[in-house]
């Protein structure tokens, strides 16, 4: 249950700092400050605030009528509590308001709790990139949803 103090708001600047730190207490390879710098500047991202804390965030890059979650992730200490669920049905939402057809994502193989998360909402496999993922090395399964 997610408690009633979390909102999701748009991803400011401000929230960068907070971003990055969970950003590295969950990837082994994670996106540096200046990666998300850039890709704020084009594409749309939320964070998820208890109070005033940023303890989750997700991207929605948008090309044509296709869109890409290029990463989510939720601060260890708030797992569990259906944040990460709001935060994908917010880009799923997002992408209905833009009639984008299907959002991809790629998930590691291994990363059950993800999957499980996305199949929550339809997503389906429709490929594998082999060794996509490094640190350690590990296929990637690429998951699609489809909206119209």
């Amino acid at each position: 249950m997610i408690p009633a103090e979390i909102k999701i708001e748009q991803m400011t600047s401000a929230d960068l700092p907070a971003v990055v730190e969970i950003e590295s207490l969950s990837f082994t390879s994670p996106w540096s400050r200046r990666m998300f710098e850039a890709d704020i500047k084009k594409a749309s991202y939320w964070v998820a605030k208890e109070v005033d804390r940023v303890i989750g965030y997700i991207g929605l890059q948008t090309v044509l009528d296709e869109g890409h979650i290029p990463t989510l992730a939720v601060h260890p200490k708030f797992r569990g509590q259906g944040i990460g669920y709001r935060l994908v049905g917010m880009v799923v939402e997002a992408g209905k308001e833009k009639k984008l057809a299907r959002i991809f994502l790629e998930v590691r193989e291994s990363n059950l709790a993800a999957r499980k998360l996305y199949a929550g909402f339809n997503f389906k496999e429709i490929s594998r990139r082999k060794e996509y993922y490094h640190n350690p090395e590990e296929d990637a399964l690429m998951l699609a949803l489809t909206l119209q």
